[in-house]
């Protein structure tokens, strides 16, 4: 059993992770048994360390299996610090990527190049923390007061790993490094069939901050209702609504520092000329991309660009896939010919993520069969996402309405965890988030 310790300070601090896990799962002598919640800490320094360099870091850690001898592992693990793009620099500075050897079943090892365990383990809550989470009965080896000690008693000293009263403020963060990322939904329209729909900033504002400390990656605005009930008025002024909100947002994820995306949800040409200037990682186009308009326009961007499955938008409860029909056969075979489409238009693998539009030209009992069988859009080369929160089909579970539909939202959630889906979109982050990596654990231990 090896404990290996991944961190960064640089940059978008989870992607590098995430890379740093992508790459070290392609070795073929080192198998990946467990992995650990992530941790963020203020950056560990010398007295004399410059301002510059107090970056706060995420940290997780991974259960590995592996033949490799010890200084045969730690130059495969340089190998990909190197590839992700870790440069030399003083020992104390930020880094992209770090990852090191923190334990070694009860091996004490001790040269120039590699010292197992890892020094200053003990006191290291964002190192030893991780490391108990994916072995809690790990024996410090070391001859001292600790040897023989579990891990999961030395970490008793430190309380709560969410308290933020361990050293260095270390604390548990609730996205993790594998599963679905959630989206976070921001609506800015009093037509919204959640209710939900936000028009005053100092609201946004305090949203925004909320969904980031409730474990959202994206954040998707939308200023356009795209339910039975939305009008035209609305969609005329689209741009005048989400102008200053969007504003709002990007003024908030900059103070936060947040590794955030921002997502707009708008199927309007004169939208994305507007946003032309503005930082968007994605536009989530609820048309499909179908308007020609649309595809020159966000050929020129570098958003990634969400694709959903549709029979009309606004939405039309007249219309839907019909009652013989295999609907997930339907969607699946418009999801692959909207992708080859798209790919032949000229956009990217990479840029595509495709939604099979729960609620949108479907049956309760059919969009249920999309949930049931998600695993098929898995298979589709692009990422997927599930808009299902709070939605219609619900009603076939509860006689709530659309706004007090989030416990049925959440199992939707937990039910989803293991088919991977890359992304749920999702109203309440903070109970989504939870149940979430719950069912993440469940399905892994």
């Amino acid at each position: 059993m090896v404990i290996l310790g991944l961190g960064c300070n640089l940059g978008d601090r989870l992607y590098q992770l995430r890379q740093a896990f992508e790459l070290i799962t392609t070795i073929d002598a080192i198998s990946v048994k467990k992995i650990s919640p992530i941790y963020e800490s203020n950056a560990l320094l010398p007295s004399n360390a410059t301002v510059q360099w107090a970056l706060p870091y995420y940290n997780c850690a991974l259960r590995c299996e592996t033949d490799l001898e010890p200084l045969a592992l730690l130059a495969e693990l340089k190998a990909i610090e190197l590839q992700i793009g870790r440069k030399p620099a003083e020992r104390w500075a930020p880094r992209l990527i770090d990852i090191d050897i923190l334990a070694w079943d009860n091996l004490v090892y001790d040269n120039a190049q590699l010292k197992i365990p890892h020094p200053g383990l003990l006191e290291r809550p964002f190192a030893l923390w991780p490391l108990a989470d994916v072995a809690p009965s790990w024996q410090y080896p070391v001859s001292s007061q600790q040897q023989g000690q579990y891990a999961d008693c030395l970490i008793a000293k430190w309380g709560s790993r969410f308290s933020k009263q361990a050293p260095l403020n270390t604390y548990q963060i609730l996205p993790r490094l594998t599963g679905p990322q959630i989206v976070g939904i921001l609506n800015l329209s009093a037509n919204s069939f959640s209710k939900d729909g936000l028009v005053d900033e100092r609201q946004v504002e305090q949203r925004v901050l909320a969904m980031i400390n409730e474990g959202a990656e994206i954040i998707d605005v939308g200023a356009v209702a795209t339910n039975p009930f939305a009008n035209d008025s609305a969609l005329r002024n689209e741009w005048q609504r989400l102008q200053p909100m969007l504003d709002v947002v990007l003024a908030t994820k900059e103070r936060r520092q947040a590794d955030i995306k921002i997502s707009v949800d708008t199927f309007s040409p004169n939208v994305i000329r507007q946003l032309q200037h503005y930082p968007i990682d994605w536009i989530n186009d609820q048309t499909g991309l179908v308007q020609p308009e649309m595809v020159d326009l966000l050929l020129d961007t570098e958003a990634d660009v969400v694709v959903m499955h549709h029979l009309a938008i606004p939405e039309d409860r007249n219309q839907s896939i019909p009652y013989d029909q295999d609907v997930v056969a339907v969607v699946a075979s418009w999801c692959q010919q909207r992708i080859e489409q798209l790919l032949t238009l000229g956009f990217s693998q990479q840029r595509l993520i495709i939604d099979p539009g729960i609620g949108f030209g479907k049956q309760a009992f059919q969009s249920l069969a999309l949930l049931q069988q998600a695993k098929v859009f898995t298979t589709l080369g692009v990422r997927s996402l599930f808009g299902y929160s709070r939605k219609s089909f619900l009603s076939l579970f509860t006689s709530q309405i659309a706004a007090d539909r989030s416990h049925e939202t959440v199992a939707v959630t937990a039910g989803l965890a293991s088919q991977g889906i890359d992304y749920l979109r999702v109203h309440d982050v903070a109970a989504n988030r939870r149940a979430l990596n719950i069912a993440l654990v469940m399905e892994k231990d």
